[in-house]
């Protein structure tokens, strides 16, 4: 099924950013700050302050891979 991309407006600090992401990755940042204890704002600002040179949207997308994979046991790569 195709859903369209989630377009989203947001404050880091100053500045209005927009973003877009995918409706499941969306729904995963807003499950993940709650899980936190965070807004769906915070956890981005944080997450754009450690991104590096890296777009925000591909930042996100890569924080929620990591936040999932840390909580199935996987083995370090090249060890399968």
């Amino acid at each position: 099924m195709h859903r369209e991309m989630m377009h989203a407006n947001i404050h880091i600090g100053e500045s209005r950013t927009s973003i877009s992401l995918d409706p499941v990755v969306w729904e995963a940042v807003c499950d993940i700050a709650a899980h936190q204890g965070k807004t769906e704002t915070q956890l981005i600002t944080e997450i754009n302050r450690s991104r590096g040179i890296v777009g925000l949207s591909a930042a996100i997308r890569r924080y929620v891979v990591e936040f999932y994979r840390t909580r199935i046991e996987l083995p370090p790569r090249g060890e399968n």
